[in-house]
């Protein structure tokens, strides 16, 4: 079903139950949304809605605990609405809580654009309001002003609703449709709208209302970041390193996945317990934002373009390591590093920079060879003495935290 189809669906089938006056307001009308779901899902609806002659249908009216309310009149199948639609106003009410669920709410937002018919947007938490736009808090949702309340995506039982402060008596008025929801109790016992098109019930299933809407894809970042580097003193200033890049990530709306180098599993943050295991997926991302050398290295290793930005005041073994490996896109911290940042990205992103930091690391491995000799050659080699340089006193243990470490030692192997 496409989204043209859907609000045709929604437009037609609640036409049955707009009839205005105060026998309406007063009932759910639950057999009506069941009537016209069934009835117009068969061959024999458009029989129904084509013929102008059909006779007015009489259904039994139920109140919201499921109790027989009265019998009424609620007009024609196809029947048009007595008020114009320059009155009506829609209520889109949700959890809005998932990229679910504002996947469907855009999609019912887009429907009711281009049916032109005005709206507001109320989450069911407050603290969802200043996220979306143009939404407003439930509490000063005034139900007079509307004519539609349309629940979107999401579980919806009666309880949630109470605790929620949302009483649907408020809208009876309305005409009542369900979006994309999984409806928990069984649709006999509960089931307060005209027009019910949810995700899943007891009655019937459908796909998740997402798969209608066309979603754009974004590049995927690595961020692999260090907080804090001691050994580095009063030159640290990986805190604005971070500062740089959590913003260039906001700034261009990348996807951002948190890769940690630390090891063993029990340390990292994702859980990676392998090289092999961080290799990889850093090599499923576009670009690695980085401040820390095994970022940049294993980034290049897997053939990723890595923005590194060396987070030591003058720069350090970041730069050192880029400049060794030909690589431009490292930059010291200074003034100019944000803009520097967004320039150095785009090219990170290029076919230009994946190529470069394929030929980097093979540039690397090349000239490693030589290293290699030379180790091996070194474990055969007879060097002469040479004497360590003497402890410097400010790095020498003091004695009671050697004295500790000693009783903490003897308290474990007793």
């Amino acid at each position: 079903m496409n989204g043209h189809r859907l609000i045709q669906q929604i437009s037609r089938r609640t036409t049955v139950v707009q009839d205005h006056h105060s026998d309406v307001e007063a009932a759910a009308l639950q057999p009506i949304g069941d009537m016209a779901s069934d009835t117009l899902d068969t061959p024999g609806a458009k029989m129904i809605q084509q013929d102008r002659n059909v006779r007015p249908i009489h259904v039994e009216c139920f109140n919201f605990a499921g109790r027989p309310h009265r019998r009424m009149s609620v007009g024609t199948l196809g029947q048009t609405p007595s008020r114009g639609r320059s009155a009506m106003r829609a209520l889109v009410l949700g959890h809005f809580s998932t990229v679910g669920d504002i996947e469907s709410l855009e999609l019912v937002r887009e429907l009711l654009r281009s049916e032109a018919m005005p709206y507001d947007v109320a989450p069911f938490s407050d603290k969802f309001v200043t996220h979306i736009e143009g939404s407003m808090s439930f509490a000063q949702v005034d139900p007079a002003r509307y004519t539609h309340l349309i629940v979107v995506c999401g579980p919806l039982w009666p309880e949630f609703l109470a605790k929620r402060g949302v009483d649907l008596h408020r809208f009876a008025h309305c005409t009542r449709i369900g979006v994309n929801l999984t409806m928990i109790e069984a649709l006999e016992r509960w089931n307060p709208f005209h027009l019910l098109l949810e995700r899943d019930s007891n009655r019937s299933q459908r796909p998740d209302l997402t798969f209608l809407r066309e979603t754009a894809r974004v590049p995927v970042a690595g961020l692999c970041t260090i907080a804090r580097q001691r050994e580095y003193g009063s030159r640290q200033r990986h805190g604005d390193a971070i500062a740089v890049l959590d913003h260039l990530l906001q700034s261009r709306g990348l996807a951002a996945l948190n890769i940690d180098t630390r090891w063993p599993a029990e340390r990292n943050e994702g859980g990676l317990g392998s090289p092999e295991q961080v290799l990889s997926v850093i090599g499923r991302v576009d670009v690695l934002l980085t401040n820390r050398l095994h970022g940049l290295v294993f980034a290049l290793k897997a053939g990723i373009p890595a923005l590194a930005i060396d987070p030591v005041h003058g720069g350090d073994k970041i730069i050192a390591q880029a400049e060794v490996l030909g690589w431009p896109a490292a930059i010291r911290m200074d003034e100019d590093t944000e803009h520097r940042a967004q320039d150095l990205l785009d090219w990170c992103l290029s076919a230009e920079g994946r190529k470069k930091a394929i030929a980097c690391a093979d540039a690397a491995r090349s000239s490693l060879a030589a290293t290699v000799g030379e180790f091996r050659a070194s474990l055969h080699q007879q060097f002469p003495s040479r004497p360590l340089p003497p402890m410097r006193a400010s790095v020498r243990t003091p004695v009671m935290k050697r004295l500790r470490n000693a009783l903490r030692h003897r308290r474990q192997t007793i």
